[in-house]
């Protein structure tokens, strides 16, 4: 049996709800939630994937609570991903690894 070492607040997760597909930034995990800061939907668009904010008339600077059991999966997000959810969420640009010059 695997065990899962769960998430540590600042990572950004994917989250499959019913109905739709979350990304959000973890604040803290309990036993039965998972308390994430702006959440966001994904939106397929003919650009690729865009992030739309999940609940359009909450305060984005609240959190918010994810039952686990509505949680049908879940899995840290590809770096790509990450990098359009920072720059949506906040508006800075992600460095790209390498050397800096």
């Amino acid at each position: 049996m695997l065990i899962n070492k769960g998430y540590s607040a600042g990572d950004i997760v994917c989250f499959k709800l019913v109905g739709e597909e979350v990304i959000a930034k973890i604040v803290e995990e309990t036993a039965d939630s998972y308390v994430v800061s702006k959440p966001c939907t994904v939106v397929p668009s003919q650009q690729g994937i865009g992030l739309m904010q999940s609940l359009i008339s909450a305060d984005i600077n609240n959190n918010v609570t994810l039952n686990k059991s509505h949680v049908i999966m879940h899995s840290p997000v590809i770096t790509d991903i990450e990098n359009h959810y920072i720059r949506t969420t906040t508006g800075i640009q992600p460095a790209k690894s390498g050397i800096i010059t």
